[in-house]
């Protein structure tokens, strides 16, 4: 199998939400990106555990010699520490073999308002293995539940008035391409 195309890797991702999306972060603990910077998943959840709003899973194309292998990652999703007044995610990728690896992907979430369409993650993507590994695939559930002055709360909450909620993602690659996925999920409003 030949190496990854470094031009083919993601230098950018712009996650847009449905309008009726919120998030709410007051009271919830932060994690400061240089935590979880060369840690395994235990090593970030010790630093950082109480941050902790989600969790997932990712792979990398590596190159190791002349082979490529597909590494698995295990992700951990933490409140990162505001940056100007705008929420954080961190998204911390780790893997064992056939290397040890970590990712550590920081993105501001700003109030796009448009399209119908919310709240934006937007994310720039390190280079993997110095610039010739590639991330193929990632996934997370964002699932934080805590309460705040003794009222229920969560991370991520949306209406559902109209019975759908919409997402959308645009991945810019190092050659200058776009690709662009379009999700759309029904829902219901609970009473």
């Amino acid at each position: 199998m030949p190496s990854p195309d470094p031009s083919s890797a993601v230098k950018t991702a712009t996650v847009d939400f449905d309008k009726n999306a919120k998030l709410f972060t007051k009271g919830l603990a932060t994690c400061d990106s240089t935590k979880l910077q060369s840690t395994s998943t235990e090593a970030a959840l010790a630093a950082c555990g109480n941050a902790k709003i989600g969790s997932g899973k990712a792979s990398v194309l590596l190159p190791v010699g002349v082979q490529v292998f597909t590494e698995p990652t295990t992700v951990t999703a933490f409140n990162g520490v505001p940056k100007g007044g705008k929420p954080v995610v961190l998204l911390h990728a780790y893997g064992a073999a056939p290397v040890q690896t970590t990712l550590v992907l920081v993105g501001a979430v700003s109030n796009y308002n448009k399209e119908g369409y919310g709240p934006r993650l937007q994310l720039d993507i390190p280079a993997i293995a110095g610039g010739t590994g590639a991330l193929t695939d990632f996934q997370v559930t964002i699932n934080k539940k805590f309460t705040y002055k003794g009222k229920k709360r969560s991370f991520v909450s949306a209406k559902c008035s109209s019975k759908k909620l919409k997402a959308r993602g645009a991945f810019t690659f190092k050659d200058g391409e776009t690709l662009t996925a379009l999700s759309t999920q029904t829902c219901k409003q609970k009473k």
